[in-house]
């Protein structure tokens, strides 16, 4: 279930540093890039990185700053939600990667203390 769990944390880095770099790509109606998004995305993807190579050190640290880091990926899409500036691209894939890493990161914690539980 770990290789899963951090096949699927890895997709989340890969996404959010690749809407990043995509979102400095494009040039806006204001003629400007959003260098903000690859700030962010990067800033992000390389923290779920960073939560990745901690768990190895200390499992339970790493997989809070994996939760920790899927929450603040999802600060930016419940902000356009709230704003009434919610597309499905890029917020609502941003959205769907961190929901599915909690999601992940929650069964993972719940299959680990049942284990642990059973024995």
């Amino acid at each position: 279930m770990t290789k899963i769990i951090n096949g699927i944390l890895l997709l989340f880095s890969i996404v959010f540093i690749g809407l990043g770099i995509l979102g400095v790509m494009p040039v806006d109606e204001n003629g400007k890039r959003s260098v903000i998004s690859l700030i962010a995305g990067s800033v992000v993807g390389g923290l779920m990185g960073v939560s990745i190579y901690l768990w190895s050190i200390k499992p339970r640290a790493g997989r809070i700053m994996s939760v920790v880091v899927a929450m603040l990926g999802m600060y930016q899409p419940i902000s356009n939600i709230t704003k009434g500036k919610f597309s499905m691209y890029p917020s609502g894939i941003l959205l769907i990667t961190s929901v599915i890493a909690i999601v992940a990161l929650g069964a993972g914690h719940m299959m680990a203390a049942k284990n642990k539980e059973a024995a």
